[in-house]
């Protein structure tokens, strides 16, 4: 089958994900963040990126960086704003991890 872009935006953030992820070399971290910057989602939550449980261990001061699994459990307190979590989380990686300065975040 083919994917028409812009019937996206007319469905629901899970249909979007189980509708991308059907195409091959398409995965959940790919689609989520599709749904994030793409369609504006703002509860999309790419749960499997490594610099976002690196993120949540510096926030919640976690012995370990959490796994895709308790990210995703984590997340469930922000909903339905996970996506700007996970744009928090980033900013965190940056510069606590990458040490980033603000003008290269």
């Amino acid at each position: 089958g083919q994917l028409k872009l812009a019937s996206l935006a007319a469905m629901s953030g899970d249909d979007v994900q189980k509708r991308l992820v059907e195409i091959r070399g398409i995965g959940a971290w790919t689609a989520d963040n599709f749904r994030l910057f793409a369609l504006g989602d703002m509860d999309a939550w790419p749960a499997n990126d490594l610099a976002l449980q690196e993120g949540m261990k510096r926030l919640k001061s976690l012995d370990t960086r959490p796994d895709g699994k308790e990210l995703e459990h984590r997340g469930d307190a922000w909903r339905p704003y996970r996506g700007a979590g996970a744009l928090m989380l980033w900013h965190i990686y940056g510069i606590l991890v990458r040490k980033a300065t603000v003008d290269e975040i």
